[in-house]
């Protein structure tokens, strides 16, 4: 005997078993959706909480699908407390795709969802299920929708029919609902605006209850042998492209503060333009290839006469050559008692720091291939060096 999550109580209330007690058993009786038989609510403790037949019938599970998905929609639409969100997928182009040093040739363009509240106002107000509608065209092929017969008038029946009764020219919106048979293709090409959502299981349903109707999900799960609903969207022409900064990429920032410390952080390329730290005293995008970007940042400031103390950069700074692992070290720990593995901003303090030039500069080929932007001008940097620090050559 089929059993079922979800019931018909007898004011076409839907009910999900999951929340049905004792006492709403008592007070209630249920049917079927698919059906219209009476069913009982199984609470028992041994097995799975259902809704079952009282008697054995041959019940439609496809049926069921169609009405439940049906009815739970229009039940979502009527409440006045939820909002009727479908989500679609538009063009999105990065407004900094021309100026950008960091840009993609994939960075330009993108596929971003977007969330329409079709309940907002001046959309729709009423859902109607199984709703009569008449189509023609006009002689330029604009489409009109009646809701009475007519001469060279196309009939169709909606599942569910979203219309705008104050403002009867608004195009409606019809959503169908199927399982394994697929509406007439003669809907489809009417240029109605019409949802399609292909329903496999009861968790669809509850996923379109508590989230959007989204555009083309289709992912199955393997694991569990169920798959997600499908939902396409035709004669729902696109919102004009709109351009915004899309952060595809991702960068190095060099943050360098007032005490001397360095520290390298990743960045989406849509923050290039705000600094990170407040106190921080310079700033650097950097893009590198094989090379750490913390010796870019330093290299590149050093060329502006600005030497920073780092252990990184200090001819005693070493690491071991290892096939499994690589670790770095200071060669003067045991000699003079310095940190082992110090953190790399000790060289602020260290007596024993000598800069090796041969670590601070980068090979031509690879700084070639390198791009350093700053996030604050360069006479900035070089002031506040010099003014605020007074150590132009720490």
């Amino acid at each position: 005997m089929k059993t079922f999550r979800y019931a018909f109580s007898e004011s076409n209330q839907i009910f999900d078993i999951d929340e049905v007690t004792d006492l709403i058993r008592q007070n209630h009786s249920f049917r079927c959706i698919g059906c219209g038989r009476a069913m009982i609510a199984r609470l028992g403790e041994r097995n799975d909480h259902c809704f079952a037949h009282k008697q054995k019938v041959g019940c439609n599970g496809e049926t069921y699908l169609h009405n439940l998905t049906k009815n739970a929609l229009k039940a979502k639409f009527d409440d006045e407390s939820k909002r009727f969100l479908v989500e679609l997928y538009r063009d999105i182009e990065c407004s900094e795709f021309g100026t950008c040093c960091f840009a993609k040739p994939d960075c330009g363009k993108t596929r971003h969802p977007f969330n329409f509240n079709l309940k907002a106002p001046n959309t729709y107000n009423k859902c109607d299920v199984e709703k009569d509608i008449y189509v023609e065209r006009d002689e330029d092929g604009n489409v009109k929708v009646f809701f009475e017969k007519g001469e060279n008038r196309t009939h169709f029946i909606a599942d569910l029919l979203l219309y705008n009764s104050d403002h009867p020219d608004r195009p409606p919106v019809l959503i169908e609902i199927w399982n394994t048979h697929k509406n007439d293709e003669k809907k489809e090409t009417s240029g109605l605006k019409i949802i399609e959502i292909r329903i496999f299981n009861e968790n669809n349903v509850k996923a379109l209850m508590n989230s959007p109707i989204k555009e083309n999900t289709c992912v199955e799960r393997v694991k569990k042998e169920e798959k997600d609903y499908t939902a396409t969207f035709t004669e729902f022409n696109p919102p004009l492209k709109s351009k915004k900064t899309l952060g595809l990429v991702y960068i190095s920032r060099f943050i360098l503060y007032q005490s001397g410390k360095i520290f390298v952080l990743s960045i989406n390329c849509d923050k290039r333009h705000k600094k990170t730290k407040k106190n921080s005293i310079a700033e650097l995008n950097i893009e590198s290839f094989f090379i750490d970007p913390r010796s870019i940042g330093q290299s590149f400031l050093k060329r502006k006469g600005i030497t920073i103390k780092d252990c990184c950069s200090c001819k005693y700074y070493h690491s071991t050559n290892s096939i499994l692992y690589s670790v770095d070290y200071c060669a003067l720990h045991k000699k003079f008692n310095t940190p082992e593995f110090p953190m790399t901003d000790e060289a602020l303090t260290c007596q024993y720091f000598r800069e090796d030039a041969h670590k601070v500069k980068i090979p031509q080929d690879y700084e070639e291939k390198s791009i350093v932007e700053e996030v604050m001008e360069r006479r900035e940097i070089n002031d506040i060096f010099q003014n605020e620090l007074g150590m132009g050559d720490l």
